[in-house]
This record gives C-alpha cells, structure tokens and sequence, in this order.
C-alpha cells in the first residue's frame, strides 16, 4: 500500500495546482529576466465552435484570457455598412481606417497591436493566452532543464521526467487525478482491488465514455490502447527515484506553463495578456512585480508611454485574492456576458463595456461554477483594479473592443474582411510553420513558456 499512499499524496498536490490559481509563491524575484529566460516555440491548441463555452475553457486549461463578443452599433453607426481598409503608405498609427456608411474613421492602432489582433480573430478561436497550459513534445530539454535549475531542484533522470510530465497530458492518457481519485473512493482493501477499481475508474472516464458514445466501431481499441498508456504513465511514475519524486511534485506546484493563441506568440500584446493573466496568482503578490515588469519594457507609442502611478491593492481586494472572504478556484478575464458597443462621436470610434476577472469555484461534481460575489465586486470597482497597471489593462481594453468590432466585419462584411485579411498578410507575411521568418513592425518579443510562482 505504499506506492498508494505516496500518489494520494502526490496527487492531492496535484489537484491543489491543476485547479487553484493561489499557491506558496516562491521569492518574488525583483527583475525582469531572472524569471522571463524561459523561451521557447510558442503552443497553442485552437479551441473553435461549438467548444467555446468560456467556463469550459478555464478547466481545459486554455481559458486565462478570452474574448468572445462581436460588436453592436449604437446611434448613427446602427444600420450602417461597416468594413476595414488599411493602407500601408501612411505612417503607423494611421494605416487603418474603419468605414461606417460613407464615414471614414482613422482607428488609432499601431502595427505593434494591430497585426497580432487580426490574426488573432481570424484564428477563430476566442482564448488568447493562458497559465493553465501544457507542456508537449516541442518543449525542448532545455527549457525543462532551466525551469528546474529555478526551482533549486536536483534531478536524476530529467528525460524521464520530461517525458513523464508531457505524456501526463497527451490524448490517449486518462488523466491520473481523476484516475487515482475515482479508484481511491471505491477501493476499501488491498492492492489487488485497488487496481481492479482503477480499472473500472478509466473505463468510466469522460474520455472513453464519449469515445463508447460518439465512436463505438473503435471503442474496444482505443480503451485497449488508453489502458495500455495510462498503465505505462503510472509505472513510471513509481519508478521515478526519491529525487525526482520530489522534483516532480515541486515542478508542478510551482511552475505554470503559458499558451498562446497561434497569432500571439512572439508578440507584445502576448506578453500584455500573459501579464494580465498572471496579476492575480499567488494572491496578488505577483502585482508589484508586473508592475516593474511593464517599466523594463521599452517606451512604445500606444502602450507605456502613458504617465501612471500605479495603485496598491485596498485591502478589501487583497481579501478577495487570498481567499479570506470568498473561497475561489480559479478566474479567467474575459468580457463574457457582458455586451460591446461601439458609435461615432465626431472622428472617433467609441466604445462601452469592458472585460474583466471572472472568478470560479469547483463544485463538489468536478464542474466550475460563477462566483457571483467576487464578480460583482470586480466589476463595481474595476477602476480600483485597473489602477494597478494602467498600462495592461489599457491594452487588454483595446483588445477586447476591436477584436468585437473585427468579428462584426467578419460576420457581415465578408468582403470587406477577406480584403483586409489579404492586405495585411501582404504587409507583413507570415508563416506559423516558420515563426523565424515572421516579420513585425517592431522587434519580436520573446513570449515566455514557463511562469514560476
């Protein structure tokens, strides 16, 4: 029984990490690139209808900032044919110009945010970056080999470890919390039992319960092969040394992996929203260091050079946080249910709604559930919170707003839209396949994979 009682102890800290975005943090760490030296090719799985439930998509670990809303006109703009013309001749911050009816509108946005933002609605995907990502194949050595070098970890074996913390998440492999957790409510004696209720617990997981439903001409083989890999997983897990059992449980306590939408990895705005993403973790100790984070970064016109002071959290917000008033489970930032309007008001596109921080509880069934006390409480005073970075919360703002207004082309002008998709791939080319090759209007950004908290 001991090899069971080790993993209802390591497993217990798994479910403490997979599903709470407060943790012990370590030292927060005064500079930039003592935690941002974590580069690699950016991952991202694409999430496209009809699998955009926003409360879904936090559990499936891609879900730390969506936007899902298209655009409603208001005034004079209702009624009106609305499209996108850009034109590279003209200097940045001016090449985009919005058409509503015969009315032609400089939209403000520089190359910097605007080339990311198209590629990011044309995606079709409504997450944009994440914290509750997962490692894959094309997570090199490397990076796992610096990530424990961070945490002081030693480690034994670090391919296995590898290869065991990638294939955790792999299709195919019934995740071992689950697992472990059904096997350990129905087990009551020895061993032998134990692994007659693991048994039954993956062949009553939601993955071959939809497999037996939705392709059951394949279901006896893919339950063959899902038993096979995940009884694999848990053998190497027990045969992992003392050292790195330990470098096991501490790597996923205390390291979170960050996805990106395919349109934003590499770019400024991907690191805008990985910040706004991460203010909250571990409590809020993590916003006096985004705070220096923004500083480091280069002066960009229509993203920090803005003068701002940034605000300290009322203590009533850091309650929320640390879980002293509410018991939370995790939050995502999105503008879900709360509608986006836009209307002209002389030149200029105007705007009303706002994202902002959802909070979510596990229900006692697994399921996430609306915290609607904290939610309340972040958007009656979502200037408190926006004051703690003006800088992010700007940016995200704009993000929210034109990507609506770019979905509301899409769906109704898509001529316009196709137009305008063709123009800026032929401004800036790119290949996904190649991110090397990808030309920005301004020196890429290496978007980090790995966060530390």
């Amino acid at each position: 029984m001991k090899k069971k009682i080790t993993w209802v102890f390591i497993l217990v800290l798994f479910i403490t990490n997979s599903f709470s975005a407060v943790g012990q943090p370590l030292e927060i760490i005064p500079r930039m690139f003592d935690r941002w030296d974590f580069n690699d090719t950016p991952n991202f799985q694409q999430l496209k209808p009809p699998d955009r439930n926003l409360l879904d998509l936090s559990k499936k670990g891609v879900g730390g900032v969506a936007f899902s809303n298209i655009a409603e006109p208001l005034g004079i703009a209702a009624g009106k044919p609305l499209s996108l013309r850009y034109n590279p001749l003209k200097t940045n911050g001016n090449r985009l110009e919005v058409l509503v009816g015969d009315m032609v509108i400089n939209s403000g946005l520089y190359d910097w945010e605007l080339v990311p933002l198209t590629r990011y609605v044309a995606s079709n995907s409504w997450a944009c970056v994440s914290l509750l990502g997962f490692p894959n194949n094309s997570d090199s050595l490397a990076l796992f080999q610096n990530a424990f070098d961070k945490c002081n970890l030693k480690v034994d074996d670090i391919n296995t470890l590898r290869e065991i913390i990638i294939l955790r998440r792999e299709p195919g492999v019934i995740d071992i919390a689950d697992v472990f957790f059904q096997a350990l409510d129905r087990d009551d004696s020895d061993d032998e039992t134990f692994e007659t209720t693991l048994i039954t617990a993956i062949m009553e997981s939601e993955y071959i319960k939809s497999i037996k439903k939705n392709d059951p001409n394949n279901y006896e083989t893919i339950l063959e092969q899902t038993l096979k890999n995940t009884y694999e997983y848990i053998e190497k897990l027990f045969n992992l040394s003392e050292n790195d059992q330990k470098a096991f449980i501490e790597f996923n306590l205390n390291v979170m992996w960050a996805s990106y939408n395919p349109g934003m990895g590499n770019t400024l705005m991907g690191i805008n929203l990985l910040l706004l993403d991460a203010m909250f973790v571990a409590g809020g100790q993590n916003i006096p260091y985004i705070v220096d984070l923004t500083k480091d970064i280069p002066t960009l016109r229509g993203y920090n050079n803005i003068p701002f002071n940034p605000a300290s959290p009322s203590s009533e917000l850091l309650q929320i946080l640390i879980g002293e008033k509410w018991k939370w489970g995790t939050y995502i930032f999105s503008d879900d249910g709360l509608p986006i309007h836009y209307w002209i008001n002389g030149n200029k596109i105007n705007f009303s709604g706002f994202p902002y921080y959802q909070f979510m509880r596990i229900k006692t069934d697994g399921n996430f559930e609306y915290i609607p006390e904290i939610n309340n409480y972040m958007r009656l005073y979502y200037s408190e919170i926006k004051a703690l970075n003006p800088v992010i919360f700007n940016a995200a703002e704009r993000w929210c707003h034109w990507s609506a207004l770019f979905r509301a082309v899409e769906k109704n002008n898509k001529v316009s839209w196709n137009s305008y998709l063709n123009s800026i791939n032929t401004a800036y080319p790119y290949n996904p396949d190649s991110p090397e090759q990808t030309r920005y209007p301004v020196p890429s950004y290496k978007t980090p994979r790995l966060w530390m908290h």
